[in-house]
């Protein structure tokens, strides 16, 4: 078992970096395939004798949001396939990353430093020249039409989505780096940090920038406070998504109109969106109007001269999604299953490098999921999955079948 889970774990990884480099739609596809290859009875039965009660949680969150299609406008099932296929092997790849031992561990830590470090550089490289091979692909092999400004816009698109998981590799990969001690190593460290500040601010998406700061400032309060600020996140996170609605509602009542029409256009778009979902919610607040529901609701309003989509796909916030989809019971049940990992991870010792590693991914997501992409995109969580194996893979503490002892 121990050699097939450090190939997978290695493959998937060298895997990850060009399909992050691709767009990162290959995510999913290539987490669920390397859980279903690492998967063994054994750690089955391991995983389910006593499942903790935010495992329970999460599946009652899962087939209540699936359910949810059952009423939506929208008649297409992939997405509530896709939730209740793949999202358990999302959970099970870190728990297989947590089985192996510290030696290896450590044969598969520089396979974590290349997925990030070359994801970071070829997205890098195609930020500075303008996406030359992303063009190229798209016109030579997709067959686009030759309009350069609308191709340049949509390889921007794919890029920027692509850098959400180069990102989330790049803290753990830093990490391990920094921490060998060794001068060469340290350089490669903030080289690396440097390449993800070229990548968060080189295709026009300020979440992605705003992501990087967040994982890189939870990444910090962590080493001050590495018992506290994973849990406090996913408290916080809780709270956002049951009160989100009000939160919302009271933040867009109090901007002031001369603030919203000095906002770039992406920003004041986001407000339209944000405004619109809460009048959508108010409609149905108990059980949303549906999973997807948002791909068939085409509202459309003038903003700036240009005609723009009240709801095109999502929120752009995972809490107003939530709240929109499967309405407050979703809302609800989501909430309790992170409170109840916050507590089980409490009530733990989490090693300081890991408590690092893990914040920072959770918080790139997190703010990724708040401010730009689906919340229910099953290619950001395939890399939130093998991200979080990346930590697990980097951390130095004793990890085999659970996080060390409860305190």
């Amino acid at each position: 078992m121990r050699a097939r889970l450090v190939a997978t774990f290695r493959t998937s990884l060298v895997l990850a970096a060009f399909f992050s480099a691709a767009g990162g739609l290959a995510l999913a596809a290539l987490s669920g395939v390397a859980a279903l290859v690492a998967v063994t009875p054994r750690a089955l039965v391991r995983a389910l004798a006593r499942p903790p009660l935010a495992l329970i949680l999460a599946a009652l969150a899962i087939a209540w949001t699936c359910l949810s299609f059952a009423w939506s406008p929208y008649d297409r099932p992939d997405q509530a396939l896709k939730l209740a296929l793949l999202t358990p092997l999302f959970i099970a790849l870190p728990f297989f990353a947590g089985q192996l031992d510290e030696t290896d561990r450590a044969r598969v830590r520089p396979f974590v430093i290349f997925a990030a470090a070359s994801s970071l550089l070829f997205l890098t490289i195609e930020a500075l020249l303008q996406a030359p091979v992303t063009l190229s692909y798209k016109l030579d092999v997709e067959g686009y039409a030759p309009d350069h400004g609308a191709i340049l816009d949509l390889s921007h698109r794919m890029l920027s989505r692509g850098a959400v998981p180069a990102l989330m590799l790049a803290g753990p990969a830093a990490l391990l780096l920094w921490r060998s001690g060794h001068r060469a190593a340290r350089t490669g460290a903030l080289v690396l940090l440097l390449l993800s500040v070229f990548v968060a601010a080189g295709f026009s998406v300020e979440a992605n920038i705003v992501a990087l700061a967040g994982g890189l400032a939870l990444a910090a309060l962590a080493w001050r406070f590495p018992q506290r600020t994973l849990p406090g996140l996913l408290v916080a996170t809780s709270l956002v998504l049951v009160l989100a609605p009000f939160l919302f509602r009271i933040a867009l009542s109090v901007l002031p109109e001369s603030l919203i029409a000095s906002l770039p256009i992406s920003w004041a778009w986001r407000i339209e969106i944000w405004d619109h979902a809460m009048t959508r919610i108010a409609e149905r607040p108990l059980t949303g109007h549906g999973l997807d529901a948002a791909r068939a609701i085409e509202e459309t309003v003038m903003l700036r001269g240009m005609e723009i989509d009240l709801l095109p796909l999502h929120a752009h916030n995972a809490g107003l999604t939530i709240w929109l989809q499967t309405g407050f019971v979703g809302a609800l049940l989501w909430a309790f299953t992170l409170w109840s990992a916050a507590v089980w991870i409490a009530r733990r010792t989490v090693e300081r490098d890991l408590a690092m590693m893990v914040v920072y991914v959770a918080g790139v997501w997190l703010i990724s999921v708040m401010l730009g992409v689906g919340v229910w995109q099953e290619w950001h969580h395939g890399a939130l999955s093998l991200a979080i194996a990346g930590a697990l893979i980097g951390s130095r503490a004793k990890l085999a079948g659970d996080l060390r002892r409860s305190r």
